[in-house]
């Protein structure tokens, strides 16, 4: 497996990252290419559009339709003690 390609730094490099895309990734690509050049994705809310965000948010839908709603916090101050009880320190 190939390793992970750095940012693009230009339109070259970008052009080099979409020729590499496999054929599947192709059609979710432009998706995002096009939707951010019409401004209709903002270009800093593209991750939420990546195919692997994208299956998180179905996985989520189909735990809320089996009635799997998790945890629901009724204040701030609920919320953030449960985030502390989890918190582990930092090593010295």
């Amino acid at each position: 497996m190939a390793s992970a390609a750095p940012n693009p730094r230009d339109r070259s490099d970008l052009h080099r990252l979409v020729d590499e895309l496999p054929d599947d990734a192709v059609d979710g690509a432009a998706v995002l290419l096009r939707s951010s050049k019409s401004r209709r994705i903002e270009p800093d809310q593209a991750w939420f559009w990546t195919p692997e965000w994208q299956e998180g948010e179905r996985e989520v839908d189909e735990a809320i339709a089996r009635g799997e709603h998790g945890t629901i916090y009724v204040s701030d101050e609920e919320f953030i003690s449960a985030l502390e009880k989890d918190l582990k320190p930092l090593e010295p």
